[in-house]
């Protein structure tokens, strides 16, 4: 039989230490950024620093960064993806609010949603800013 040779990585404490700093740094400026109003762009900015934080959490505390398999790539490239699937879902759901009356009219829909005066904005907006 053949000898394999299963080494592990022994990770120094100081990377521990440079790893918990940055999560508290990281938990700083969530706190931060949650009290600033950045309107749509608040969700889609929490869910980038979690992003970060749970790549550096994969990487370092489990020891990903020193893997030599396609693990790491996987499992970032996992985080990625829900990150991208929740910003097109919220960016689907902010949308929803709104239907012209073109529309309501041609599908024959009945809803309680407010309809769009032509050459409005979103939200009801018109293009000098004033509101209906």
């Amino acid at each position: 039989m053949s000898e394999q040779n299963h080494s592990h990585h022994v990770i120094p404490v100081a990377v521990y230490a440079k790893t918990f700093i940055a999560l508290l740094v990281l938990t700083a400026l969530t706190v931060l950024a949650s009290r600033v109003d950045l309107g749509i762009l608040n969700t889609p900015l929490a869910l980038g620093i979690a992003l970060v934080k749970m790549s550096v959490v994969a990487l370092f505390f489990m020891g990903l960064k020193w893997d030599k398999g396609i693990s790491t790539i996987l499992f970032v490239g996992a985080g990625v993806a829900i990150f991208i699937f929740m910003l097109l879902t919220f960016a689907d759901f902010s949308f929803r609010g709104d239907i012209s009356a073109e529309e309501g009219s041609t599908f024959g829909i009945k809803s309680p949603v407010k309809l769009v005066e032509p050459g409005a904005l979103h939200h009801g907006e018109t293009s000098k800013g004033s509101h209906h």
